[in-house]
């Protein structure tokens, strides 16, 4: 089975409890860090580098 390997406000308001919108500011937060486009994603591995969280634990909710 493929796992996603995007990653988007909604998993991580589920991981981490925030609101909606603070998850979206986030996702903000690391296209500049990562020096992406507005169109280009998130991979789960660039927000487990970012968030400290380990991917096993993410891979579990998305």
């Amino acid at each position: 089975m493929l796992k996603r390997r995007i990653i988007n406000s909604r998993d991580i308001q589920l991981l981490t409890g925030m609101s909606i919108r603070y998850c979206n500011n986030l996702i903000c937060k690391m296209k500049k860090y990562y020096n992406k486009k507005k169109h280009q994603f998130i991979t789960v591995t660039e927000f487990c580098d970012f968030s400290g969280i380990p991917e096993e634990e993410v891979l579990k909710v998305v």
